[in-house]
């Protein structure tokens, strides 16, 4: 989401009264596209981040923590140089450009430190971090570029900095109440206002052209009223931070109310507290959804591995099935050892085990004896046989795990935070299923599962992957609670805690959904779930996490939905 040059402005203004000042003590860059300032004034510590990201390019006061890599980035140990110790002098946006300009300077007159300026350039795909000398030619920036067809600039480290060409619009700001009186009567009325506004006017967004648009309804003269209301707001510093979120709709940062929206916004005590606010979530659900990825990917292969491995092993099975008949052969090449001679291929002799006494033949080989031929066949009907056994018992063993690594994806799809994925991950990690991350050596608690209560008062809790479930039934769990899970699907184990009641009907039937509703089958249709208490759940020896046995159980038929009106209002825990 890009920022206007607006919002630039009232960003800069805020940082210029909170940063002037202010001493750069530490530069790191934990990633390739963002630099971290640590600064200290009056006393404080502060961190100021610069993010230059397609689309999210922003610079703000933050309160996050960042991991610092081992190895430094070569651009990371140029800024060092030339930046810790210095001075922020001010802080300012260039006008209707979504660009700010840092000014430094040494900390003394007889301090080594010249002049510089620091350009972050907010735009789009072309943004840039840009260190200037006090002549204001590049010393170095982020992101190198030669001239091209959008921009008649290069930059590149040597070369005079100028800013993004200026548009061929009007600037509002020296535009007088007449000549927007006139511009807008000129307006075709066929062509949309807030399509106009951003067409004619410097440093306007789509998002600000359809506020002005929708204050002015419509009408021209209505519109240079509009237009110089906001005017008058923007010189006179009216700006507040304003977080727009409605529920499926794109979330809005903006400095001056959004009236076309229709709702009420998130107002903060400054910019960057919104920012970082908004960033950080923004950045854990990125991070969320990018480990998910990952994960997904991972599980797949493995449950992809062991698929292919089930079904080549069913082969080798069926082939080593036909042990009972080597054996049947090598015992009749024994009874018959008195009739073979050496160089003989085939032996033909009745077989005594069939009830018609018909011949068979079985093939030798000419250059072994007869007792080498019998031995021969023993030891394969020996060596086919093992191998049933253990191709048994390993089908059995993979047909378990892939029936765990169906529960495993199940789980990654509906984990919602970035710890579920890593419990997970340790699952897996603990079946040797993946590597460990040398990075994520240190085992963390395992979370709680997900506490509801329903409108009788009964507590439900669900578990949100293998690992809590095995914790959920196995530890917190009392003997007496009914224990739920959807028959034929993979799913989640949900645990109705009795206490000393009896459960009822209807608390029975919205912990069969809630069991429906977190699994991987469909919440609109019915589905058979089975319920037991506790003490008939039990585990096998070396079980895989999740897995279980139980007994004495009742089936329930019911639907992924149900619960919903039964469980109390902000009763999730």
């Amino acid at each position: 989401m890009a920022l206007d040059s607006f919002f630039i402005c009232a960003l800069a203004r805020e940082l210029n009264t909170e940063l002037k000042g202010a001493r750069i003590d530490k530069v790191l860059m934990p990633e390739k596209r963002k630099i971290v300032f640590q600064l200290y004034r009056d006393g404080q510590n502060r961190k100021l981040l610069f993010s230059i990201g397609s689309g999210s390019t922003r610079v703000y006061r933050t309160e996050a923590d960042f991991d610092n890599p081992s190895e430094p980035l070569m651009f990371c140990l140029f800024l060092r140089k030339h930046l810790t110790g210095a001075v922020i002098e001010s802080v300012r946006a260039e006008h209707c450009e979504r660009v700010m300009l840092f000014s430094l300077a040494g900390r003394t007159a007889f301090d080594e430190h010249p002049p510089l300026t620091i350009a972050v350039e907010m735009l789009g795909k072309l943004s840039n971090f840009i260190l200037l000398d006090e002549s204001g030619h590049i010393l170095d920036c982020l992101i190198r570029s030669g001239y091209n067809a959008d921009y008649s600039r290069g930059i590149n480290p040597g070369s005079l900095y100028r800013l993004p060409p200026k548009q061929e619009k009007t600037d509002l700001f020296e535009a007088g109440q007449e000549e927007l009186v006139r511009l807008c009567a000129e307006r075709d009325p066929s062509f949309p206002a807030e399509d106009w506004l951003v067409d004619s006017f410097l440093g306007f967004s789509p998002v600000l052209g359809r506020e002005l648009a929708f204050r002015a309804g419509g009408n021209n003269d209505r519109l240079a009223e509009v237009l110089w209301d906001y005017r008058w707001m923007c010189e006179s510093c009216a700006f507040e931070p304003l977080l727009y979120r409605s529920e499926g709709k794109r979330t809005e940062l903006s400095a001056y109310p959004l009236t076309h929206k229709g709702f009420a916004p998130v107002v903060y005590g400054g910019f960057s507290e919104m920012l970082d606010a908004y960033y950080a979530e923004k950045d854990r659900e990125e991070y969320r959804n990018e480990r998910s990825r990952t994960l997904l990917k991972q599980a797949v292969t493995i449950r992809d591995r062991l698929s292919r491995k089930i079904a080549a092993q069913t082969d080798e099975l069926a082939a080593a099935e036909d042990a009972e008949e080597i054996r049947k052969s090598a015992e009749f090449v024994r009874a018959n050892i008195h009739r073979i001679r050496k160089g003989d291929t085939l032996l033909h002799c009745t077989d005594y085990y069939a009830e018609d006494q018909h011949e068979v033949t079985i093939p030798l080989d000419p250059l072994k004896t007869p007792q080498q031929n019998a031995n021969a066949l023993y030891k394969s009907y020996g060596k086919k046989k093992t191998a049933a056994r253990v191709l048994r018992e390993l089908l059995v063993q993979e047909k378990t795990e892939l029936e765990y690594i169906g529960s495993v994806i199940d789980a990654i799809r509906r984990a919602d935070s970035g710890r579920d994925l890593d419990e997970i991950r340790s699952e897996l990690v603990a079946g040797g299923f993946v590597k460990p991350d040398r990075k994520r050596s240190r085992r963390q608690p395992v979370s709680a599962p997900v506490t509801l209560r329903t409108k009788e008062g009964f507590e439900i809790r669900i578990g949100r992957n293998n690992t809590q479930n095995d914790l959920l039934t196995f530890r917190q769990a009392q003997r007496w609670d009914l224990w739920f899970h959807i028959q034929h699907w993979h799913g989640s184990h949900v645990v109705l805690s009795c206490g000393e009641r009896d459960a009822t009907g209807d608390a029975i039937r919205t912990a069969a959904s809630l069991a429906v509703a977190y699994s991987e089958a469909d919440c609109a249709g019915k589905h058979a779930v089975d319920y037991t208490e506790i003490r008939n759940v039990s585990r096998r020896k070396g079980a895989l996490p999740g897995m279980v046995l139980y007994r004495d159980y009742q089936t329930i038929l019911v639907s992924g939905e149900e619960w919903k009106d039964s469980i109390e209002e902000n009763g999730k825990q």
